[in-house]
C-alpha cells in the first residue's frame, strides 16, 4: 500500500544577511563583526558584518518645514501631556485593548504619540486640520493613498481633521468660520486634554460607526475624556469661590456637553445623563469665572450665547429622558434674559436664534416626565384629591409655558446676523423657530387638551376628542410645510429631528373636522364640512406620513447615527399603534403618545 506524507517538510528560510563578500559568494555567512569564517577559510579578505541602518521619512513626509530648535521647543511643551496621557491609558485602558497593536492604529507607540502631540500643537499644520473644508479631507486622503513609500496619517491627526471637514458641519445648523463649534474648539482644544479626548471620541464614533471591532478606539478616547475631566471637576468644586487658573472652566464645559450628548454614538441607547449634572456644575462655575470682575449686570456676549444656547440644546435633547423638578433649567432664564440685541441676533449652531424655544421645549419635556408620573400613581392606586392637585399645577405650568410661547416673537431674517453659510442663510434658521414654536404648542396640547378650552365670559368651548384630533392634525402640517419650505442642502437638518418626531406622530388617521358650523344652514355647511374634511382624508394623511419618512430618511443618510433610524422607528409604529386603534373603535380614539412608544419599545437616545 503505497504511503502519502501528510506533512511538509521545514521549509528553509534563506537569510540574505552577511558581509558584502559573502553575499558576492553566495555562500552563508556565520556574521561575525570583525571576520566571518567562510572568509577565513577560503582566504578572502572579509569587510566584517554590519547591520545597516535606514533613514524613515514616514512621519516627516506630510509635515511642515519647522526648524529643529522650534521642533525641541513644541516636544519640551507638550511632553508632560503625552507622557501622563500614556500613564492614564495604560491605568484604565482594558487589558485587551492595552496589549492590542495594528499598523492602522498606532495608538500604543509612544513615538507615535509624540510625534503627533508635536504636530498639531502651535504649528501650520493645525491650522490645515481645522479647515472648514470637506473636500480637502477628501484630497488629502486621496494624495496620502498616491505616495509610494508613506504611512498612514497619525491617528490624532486623521481623528482631528474628521471632526473639522466632516462631523462639525454635520452637528451644526451652520458651518462657517463663525461656527463656534469650529473656531472656540480650535482655540481651546490644544491646551484642554479633556476637550481633546472628547473630540477625538466624538470623531471616532463617527468615522466608524459602522466599524465595531473599532469602536474601541473611540471608547478609549471617551475613558480618557471622563477620566480628565473627572479630576478636573473635583479640582473646581473643591476650591472655594472661582476655579483655578490652570483650568478653563469653557474648556471643560463643553468637554462635559460633548461627552453627554454623543454618548449615544458609541451606543444608541447610551444615555450617559450623568454629564448632565457636571456640565451643570461646570456652567454655575463659569458664570462665576467670566463675570466675577465685572460691576453691575454680567456682561453677555457672543460667548456667553453660544454656551447658552448649547446647554439649552443639551437640557431640551435629555428632559425627556431624566426625572427632575420643574425648575430645574430655570437656571438658564437668568442668563438668557441678558442678552443683548447684538448677541440675541447672533446665530448658534444648535439653537439658531431662538434659544429661549429650546428652554421652553425642556420644560414641557420635564412636564411629560411629570405627567406620566402621575398617570402611574392613578392607576396604581386609583385618582384621589393629592394626585388632582399635581395634576393641577401640572396643568398651570403648561398654560404658562403656552403664555409665553405664543407670545414670542420669532427674529426676523434682517435683525439676523449673516451665517456665513450659503447653504445656511439666515432665512432657515427664522423657519426654524417657526419650526420649534409650533412643536412645542403641539406637544403641549397633546399632554394637555384643556389648554384648547376656552372659559372667558363670552365663550365656552371644550372640544371633543376628534375635534382634539384634528387641530394636533392640521397644526402638524403646518409644521411639515414649514419643513418642507427649507431646501434639503440646509444644514438645518442637524436640527430637525425632534419637531419631524412630534410633528409626525400626531398623524394618526382619520379625524373629524370641528362642529362649529352645526348652527349654519344645510346649503353653506355641507360644502365647508366636506372641504373641512379633506385634511381628515387618508388619502392626505397618507401623504403627509411619507413626507415625514422621506425627511427622516434624508435625515439618516446625511447624519448617519442610529438615533435618527430610531427617530423613524419610533413614528411608524406610533401610526401603526393609532391605526389599530381606529379600526378596532368606531367612536374616536384617544392619542397614541409617542414617548409612551418610545420607553415601551426601549427606542430611547438623544434625537440630536
Amino acid at each position: 500500500m503505497p504511503k502519502y506524507k501528510t506533512s511538509n517538510p521545514r521549509k528553509r528560510i534563506k537569510s540574505r544577511a552577511g558581509c558584502q563578500t559573502c553575499k558576492k559568494q553566495r555562500i552563508k555567512c556565520d556574521e561575525k563583526a570583525h571576520g566571518c569564517s567562510p572568509c577565513e577559510k577560503k582566504g578572502l579578505q572579509c569587510p566584517g558584518y554590519r547591520k545597516d541602518v535606514k533613514w524613515s521619512d514616514k512621519y516627516e513626509l506630510l509635515r511642515g518645514s519647522a526648524t529643529s530648535q522650534e521642533h525641541s521647543l513644541h516636544r519640551d511643551d507638550s511632553a508632560w501631556f503625552v507622557e501622563g496621557a500614556l500613564q492614564l491609558r495604560a491605568a484604565i485602558a482594558p487589558s485587551h485593548i492595552a496589549s492590542f497593536k495594528t499598523a492602522d492604529a498606532p495608538l500604543e507607540s509612544t513615538d507615535t504619540a509624540m510625534s503627533t502631540a508635536d504636530c498639531w500643537i502651535n504649528t501650520h499644520a493645525w491650522d490645515t486640520l481645522c479647515s472648514s473644508s470637506a473636500e480637502l479631507y477628501h484630497d488629502d486622503q486621496l494624495y496620502q493613498n498616491r505616495l509610494p513609500y508613506s504611512c498612514p496619517e497619525p491617528v490624532t491627526d486623521k481623528l482631528l481633521r474628521y471632526y473639522f471637514s466632516q462631523v462639525c458641519s454635520i452637528l451644526s445648523a451652520f458651518d462657517s468660520s463663525q461656527n463656534p463649534l469650529r473656531s472656540l474648539l480650535k482655540e481651546l482644544i490644544p491646551s484642554c486634554p479633556a476637550l481633546l479626548h472628547s473630540v477625538l471620541s466624538m470623531s471616532s464614533a463617527h468615522l466608524h460607526r459602522r466599524e465595531k471591532d473599532r469602536m474601541r478606539y473611540s471608547l478609549e478616547h471617551r475613558t480618557q475624556a471622563i477620566s480628565q475631566l473627572a479630576s478636573n471637576i473635583t479640582e473646581i468644586t473643591s476650591a472655594e469661590g472661582s476655579a483655578p487658573a490652570n483650568l478653563d472652566t469653557t474648556a471643560l464645559l463643553l468637554s462635559s456637553i460633548i461627552l453627554g450628548m454623543t454618548s449615544t454614538w458609541h451606543d444608541v441607547s447610551l444615555l450617559d445623563l450623568v454629564h448632565l449634572k457636571g456640565a451643570r456644575t461646570l456652567f454655575q462655575k463659569w458664570m462665576f469665572n467670566a463675570h466675577r470682575q465685572s460691576v453691575g449686570p454680567s456682561p453677555y456676549d457672543s460667548k456667553s450665547s453660544f454656551l447658552v444656547g448649547v446647554m439649552a440644546y443639551w437640557e431640551a435633547l435629555a428632559s425627556f429622558h431624566v426625572d427632575q423638578d420643574l425648575e430645574a433649567v430655570d437656571y438658564l432664564w437668568d442668563m438668557c434674559n441678558r442678552g443683548t440685541d447684538s448677541a440675541a441676533c447672533c446665530p448658534n449652531p444648535l439653537t439658531g436664534v431662538n434659544t429661549s424655544l429650546f428652554i421652553s421645549m425642556a420644560q414641557v419635556g420635564t412636564l411629560s416626565r411629570q405627567l406620566r408620573l402621575v398617570d402611574r400613581l392613578c392607576s396604581l392606586t386609583g385618582p384621589n384629591k393629592y394626585k388632582a392637585e399635581m395634576y393641577l399645577s401640572l396643568l398651570d405650568k403648561a398654560k404658562e409655558i403656552e403664555k409665553f410661547v405664543r407670545a414670542y416673537a420669532v427674529l426676523p431674517v434682517d435683525e439676523i446676523r449673516a451665517t456665513g453659510d450659503e447653504l445656511t442663510p439666515s432665512s432657515h434658521l427664522h423657519t426654524m423657530g417657526l419650526v420649534y414654536q409650533l412643536s412645542i404648542l403641539l406637544e403641549l396640547y397633546r399632554l394637555f387638551p384643556e389648554l384648547l378650552r376656552s372659559s372667558d365670559d363670552q365663550i365656552s368651548y371644550s372640544p371633543s376628542t376628534s375635534e382634539t384630533k384634528h387641530f394636533l392634525d392640521t397644526l402638524a402640517t403646518n409644521i411639515l410645510t414649514l419643513l418642507l419650505s427649507i431646501p434639503p442642502s440646509s444644514r438645518t437638518k442637524a436640527i430637525q429631528v425632534l419637531p419631524l418626531i412630534i410633528a409626525g406622530s400626531a398623524l394618526q388617521g382619520q379625524t373629524q373636522p370641528p362642529s362649529s358650523t352645526s348652527l349654519l344652514p344645510s346649503c353653506i355647511r355641507d360644502p365647508i364640512q366636506g372641504i373641512m374634511s379633506l385634511s381628515s382624508n387618508s388619502i392626505i394623511t397618507s401623504y403627509w406620513r411619507r413626507v415625514v419618512m422621506d425627511k427622516i430618511t434624508s435625515l439618516q443618510d446625511y447624519v448617519g447615527l442610529d438615533s435618527v433610524d430610531y427617530a423613524r422607528r419610533i413614528v411608524e409604529r406610533v401610526w401603526m399603534r393609532a391605526d389599530s386603534m381606529s379600526s378596532k373603535s368606531a367612536g374616536a380614539c384617544s392619542m397614541v403618545s409617542w414617548l409612551d412608544v418610545m420607553r415601551e419599545d426601549k427606542l430611547q437616545t438623544f434625537f440630536g
